[in-house]
């Protein structure tokens, strides 16, 4: 499916183009969620997005993580504009996205880099989407907010972590935390969003998902021609993008 933040909406180019933080700053990355642009300062990046979960986490005084293990933000500028999600999206027999009015967020954030590949960082990104994922489906919790917990707790006891990472872990702890804390929010563990510092800091780029926004985009029709695979196989297409 189409990405749900679209840079070309009439509104989010209006923004673009009137806001002082952001006119005449060069696009230089986007997502599912936001777009990165360049900022006047060489270590940073400016972050537009609709990504209410991910933006209080990075930004929020009493919810946001301590850990150096995520990406730290520098500067808010807060809420800048309204965006109207799902609108660019054709309904079909298979989906049925809802329209949410969702606000729009400005902030700063410090600008990481990819991991390279063969490193003990590469390894350590691949380890922790693969445990997270295989710790995902053996929960038998239903509620995602306690199943977190119990993945972090389950990691806590492998070796890998234990002896090697034991601070990677504690961030995993706070991510938990975050996500039982604040009820909209997943966690998004793939290779993607885990990057480092230029000091080699392995770090959790954008670890959180908006959930309410996942779910009023990819909302499907009780058709009979729609399996199990055909949901399986969109979700998958979003959290590969």
């Amino acid at each position: 499916m189409k990405k749900i933040f679209t840079l070309n909406d009439p509104d989010v180019k209006e923004i673009r183009k009137n806001h002082p933080a952001l006119k005449g700053r060069k696009l230089i990355g986007s997502g599912q969620y936001s777009g990165v642009f360049e900022s006047d300062n060489p270590d940073t990046v400016l972050k537009l997005s609709i990504d209410e979960a991910s933006y209080l986490f990075h930004n929020d005084a009493f919810l946001r993580p301590e850990s150096h293990h995520f990406s730290q933000a520098v500067r808010n500028f807060g809420r800048v504009g309204t965006f109207t999600t799902s609108k660019n999206v054709t309904r079909t027999k298979l989906t049925n996205p809802v329209e949410l009015q969702v606000p729009i967020y400005l902030y700063e954030i410090e600008k990481l880099h990819k991991i390279p590949q063969g490193t003990p960082n590469s390894l350590l990104s691949r380890r922790i989407a693969k445990d997270w994922r295989d710790g995902d489906e053996r929960s038998q919790v239903v509620d995602y907010r306690p199943r977190a917990k119990d993945i972090v707790r389950h990691l806590r006891d492998n070796a890998f972590y234990q002896h090697d990472n034991p601070t990677v872990i504690d961030a995993l702890e706070e991510l938990a935390q975050f996500v039982q804390d604040y009820d909209r929010a997943f966690v998004d563990l793939h290779g993607a969003n885990m990057m480092q510092r230029s000091d080699g800091t392995f770090v959790f780029s954008d670890p959180i998902g908006d959930d309410r926004i996942y779910n009023a985009h990819y909302t499907f029709k009780p058709v009979t021609t729609v399996t199990t695979a055909d949901i399986r196989r969109l979700k998958a297409e979003y959290k590969s993008a």
